[in-house]
């Protein structure tokens, strides 16, 4: 039952994502022009639903994070392996979600903040630090960019010359990372 929820917070994590690249692929094709040598004809919207496709795809991998890290810290046991150490006991789920707070309205699910908190309750920080440790850098610049485009979309982005591409590559590594824990 346990080792269910993770795997179901996997799939919901694989569906957010796969729904992303669809709206992704689905802005690409709209925007071909219909004629050889006509300009695209939608440019502007596809950028707006690439990017848009873009913070589901974040906010999906910060939802999978925050749920698989409560049912750890729960004591869940992964669908394969055992139950990682913890140090903390929660009563249950609503407590566990104050101690990721820290007093604060919501918890923070960067990479540096999952690590420290993972380094509190679970021994060696397992199963979180030692799968982000080697994505710190790569998803420090995810995180770049959904903030560049949630506070200010159009010069932001613009300027990082988002490659839609290359982060849903990184997304899918995280993926295939995450399902290793």
């Amino acid at each position: 039952m346990a080792a269910r929820r993770l795997v179901t917070a996997l799939t919901v994590f694989s569906r957010c994502l796969k729904d992303a690249r669809d709206l992704v692929d689905d802005a690409r094709k709209w925007s071909i022009p219909t004629q050889p040598g006509a300009r695209a004809q939608i440019s502007p919207q596809r950028r707006t639903l690439i990017e848009i496709a873009f913070l589901r795809a974040f906010s999906g991998w910060e939802i999978f994070l925050e749920e698989t890290f409560l049912l750890y810290l729960l004591g869940h046991q992964p669908p394969k392996g055992r139950a990682p150490r913890r140090y903390g006991f929660p009563p249950n789920k609503v407590a566990a979600s104050e101690w990721c707070t820290e007093g604060r309205e919501y918890a923070r699910w960067h990479v540096a903040d999952v690590r420290r908190r993972a380094d509190r309750w679970f021994q060696h920080g397992k199963p979180f630090t030692p799968a982000l440790q080697g994505q710190q850098h790569r998803l420090d610049q995810l995180a770049t960019i959904r903030n560049a485009i949630a506070m200010n979309p159009r010069p932001l982005a613009s300027n990082l010359k988002l490659s839609s591409g290359m982060n849903f590559k990184h997304c899918r590594r995280i993926l295939r990372l995450a399902v290793s824990w």
